[in-house]
């Protein structure tokens, strides 16, 4: 019999977001809605910080504590299909300003040529560390990281 691979921590509603501009949120040394951004990585930089999303519905999101140590494939499938787990950078967003600053958060997000990636959250330093990894990376997350879905 095999372990689970996630379980259910605890779920939050996002409001609308009528527009969410990324590159007037991630602005690193600058505290922005409550959220002081420290660090942005390559990834983050070349495929999100122009991305603007528009029109992005309420949307009720489930926080998932990874139990082992895992790749992005099987957790995708374990949380039910990139259906479930893609969120939009705003509601990324939007979870963190509650968010408890202890953990490392990963959601999974379309960058501006619509490709789906991993975009890890962790706060270290006075402020929030944000990168971008492919899904065919071949390292394995964490257990007690937090993931994303819907």
């Amino acid at each position: 019999m095999s372990m689970a691979l996630l379980e259910r921590v605890s779920t939050i509603v996002i409001p609308a977001i009528p527009q969410f501009v990324v590159a007037d949120k991630l602005r690193i040394g600058e505290t922005v809605d409550g959220i002081k951004i420290c660090w942005l990585g390559n990834n983050i930089k070349e495929h999100f910080l122009s991305k603007v999303e528009v029109g992005v519905a309420t949307e009720e999101l489930v926080t998932n504590n990874l139990l082992q140590r895992s790749k992005d494939p099987a957790i995708i499938t374990s949380l039910g299909g990139e259906e479930k787990v893609e969120v939009s950078c705003g509601q990324f967003w939007e979870y963190l300003k509650t968010a408890d600053q202890n953990f490392w958060y990963v959601a999974y997000i379309r960058d501006t040529d619509g490709v789906l990636w991993a975009v890890g959250g962790r706060w270290g330093g006075g402020g929030w560390h944000f990168n971008a990894n492919p899904l065919d990376d071949p390292s394995r997350w964490s257990d007690g990281l937090q993931f994303l879905s819907r």
